[in-house]
């Protein structure tokens, strides 16, 4: 009678776990985030003059992925913020082979030594941020028939708020398709209040250039939430783990603890990777929540540094079948490991769901 019992133990134990990874994909699909397909705008050939007198055409940038926007040097309005957001593009893609173009939206004024000089002062590298100027009615055809934005010039207004121009910055991909209609990256709160950027509008266009220059699969927006998943699955393998423990299930136990390992780790290879691209992801809530925040992400990160080490050693007591000093660690290990993994999720609800605007 044992072995029909253990038979039944052993199936409702894999189908206890089955469930768990099935929900888990329900989970994660359900919440996606990935960014919608784009409608890909071909761009019109231009010839424009780069601040070292360099002609450039559309296809000088032909097999690249590119940022675009447009300023021009006199602006008071929302150029200083537009070009600031194009100057931490620059600094972000140090990496990658994308490129940058500012387009003038005052070229009568913006020589290509004026553009030369402003160039300078932004520490802007020749080889990966232009800046193109050239004849009025060139760059304008540029604006209105390839980006579907509008520059307009009204000589009534003062000195550097006489041209209206879009505050959007635009990813083009290799073959010279504007992707979408472009992301508004500096907004005002309101009508009269100072330009700033939108950091979140900023983020969504360096992981739009980045995704396009690299082509993957898994959209770099997409790993929070695989991060997430996988600090939620790898909790939910704990506290099943336990059960098993408990019920005295030793091979089931050890069987899921060794996939709480594998997805912890994964979990930190792609958390690395992400934040090494992107870097840190700055928290939007108000004030309040903000204090909560950072006392919850100030646990989360001390108690996961700690967690490492304890897992590998008490991993490596299983290893080595001294299971005295493997309960004693486990009892310190479990918790913490616990805690790290489901506080992870609460630290991407509120960065990317809750507070996300």
């Amino acid at each position: 009678m044992s072995a029909p019992s253990t038979a039944r133990s052993d199936h409702w134990q894999w189908g206890f776990l089955a469930a768990l990874v099935v929900a888990t994909l329900a989970g994660v699909s359900f919440m996606r985030q990935r960014e919608p397909e784009l409608e890909r705008q071909p761009i019109k050939d231009f010839i424009l003059s780069e601040r070292g007198g360099t002609m450039v055409s559309k296809s000088r940038l032909a097999g690249r992925v590119w940022g675009a926007s447009f300023f021009f040097i006199r602006c008071t309005e929302s150029c200083p913020r537009l070009v600031e957001a194009m100057a931490r593009l620059h600094a972000d893609l140090a990496g990658s082979d994308v490129r940058l173009v500012s387009y003038s939206a005052d070229p009568a004024h913006d020589s290509v030594d004026k553009l030369k000089v402003f160039a300078a002062s932004q520490q802007a590298d020749a080889d990966r941020w232009w800046f193109l100027t050239g004849a009025k009615d060139q760059v304008r055809a540029l604006a209105e028939k390839s980006f579907l934005v509008s520059l307009i010039e009204d000589v009534s207004l003062p000195i550097g708020q006489h041209v209206t121009h879009s505050n959007r910055l635009f990813v083009v991909d290799r073959e010279g398709q504007i992707l979408g209609d472009g992301v508004e990256v500096v907004k005002r709160d309101t009508p009269d209040g100072p330009f700033r950027i939108d950091e979140r509008a900023l983020r969504r266009v360096l992981l739009r250039a980045l995704d396009e220059e690299r082509g993957w699969p898994i959209q770099l927006a997409e790993l929070p939430l695989l991060n997430a998943s996988l600090n939620g699955t790898a909790a939910s393998l704990l506290l099943v783990g336990w059960v098993f423990i408990r019920a005295g299930w030793r091979r089931a136990h050890g069987t899921t603890m060794a996939l709480a390992v594998a997805t912890s780790a994964v979990f930190l290879a792609s958390y690395l990777y992400y934040h090494h691209v992107v870097g840190d992801t700055k928290f939007e809530g108000p004030q309040a929540w903000r204090t909560f925040y950072l006392i919850l992400l100030a646990s989360h990160v001390i108690l996961a540094i700690v967690t490492v080490p304890l897992v590998l050693l008490t991993v490596w007591k299983a290893v080595r079948r001294q299971w005295d000093g493997h309960r004693r660690l486990a009892r310190w290990t479990l918790p913490i490991w616990f805690y790290v993994s489901v506080t992870g999720i609460f630290v991407y609800l509120l960065l990317y769901r809750i507070f996300d605007v």
